[in-house]
């Protein structure tokens, strides 16, 4: 299950988007994007994410599987502006310790401009390891649903987006210093453990209507 989200600051809030957005524009309705999620840190999360645009309202749907029960699973769509985001890769395992963690994967999808989830940040608010379903997010000013300094111009275009979704247990002996994987057990809520680039569902543009 999963409920309406309220945005909630974390560690990447406030984080340099790169370049300008592009400007809003208008859109039909009914457009869509997709994101396959690529699982993180063996965390064995899949599942796929589609953005749907309906004038200020954007819906999320969700059909993820294999979270960790009984855990808080925060996620965020996220950007880099102008310039595509993406999954990181080891490449950006700069400890070299075998986890991706969050800052490191930032090099690569940015900084936050959505916090999805309610308002303890969770996704998974029954803690059954599944989300299947769709929230709506009001983009208009009064929706509040930006973190930070975004903005509704920083999803322009959704194409250029990426959703990232956090929290996994580790064992001791797993990673080093820095970051989340610090080489102590227990609940690790930031790191990554699942992220999807998010492409267009059919050949047409995809911008929003301005309301």
């Amino acid at each position: 299950m999963i409920k309406q989200t309220n945005p909630l600051a974390l560690a990447l809030v406030g984080a340099v988007m790169v370049g300008a957005p592009a400007p809003a524009q208008d859109t039909r309705q009914n457009d869509s994007y997709t994101a396959d999620l690529q699982t993180l840190n063996e965390s064995g999360v899949t599942g796929t994410v589609t953005l749907s645009p309906r004038g200020r309202y954007l819906d999320v749907t969700y059909d993820v599987m294999g979270l960790e029960e009984d855990q808080p699973h925060a996620a965020h769509i996220h950007g880099l502006g102008v310039k595509d985001a993406a999954c990181p890769t080891a490449s950006q395992d700069t400890d070299e310790d075998g986890f991706l963690e969050l800052l490191e994967g930032a090099a690569v999808y940015g900084g936050i401009i959505i916090t999805l989830g309610g308002g303890d940040n969770d996704i998974d608010d029954d803690g059954d390891g599944m989300v299947s379903g769709t929230v709506t997010l009001d983009l208009s000013a009064k929706g509040n649903a930006f973190t930070g300094d975004a903005t509704r111009g920083d999803l322009q275009p959704l194409g250029r987006t990426e959703i990232v979704i956090h929290g996994l247990t580790l064992e001791e002996n797993d990673g080093t210093l820095p970051g989340e994987a610090d080489g102590t057990a227990g609940y690790k809520a930031f790191l990554p453990v699942a992220c999807g680039s998010f492409e267009r569902d059919n050949d047409d543009s995809l911008e929003f209507r301005t309301p």
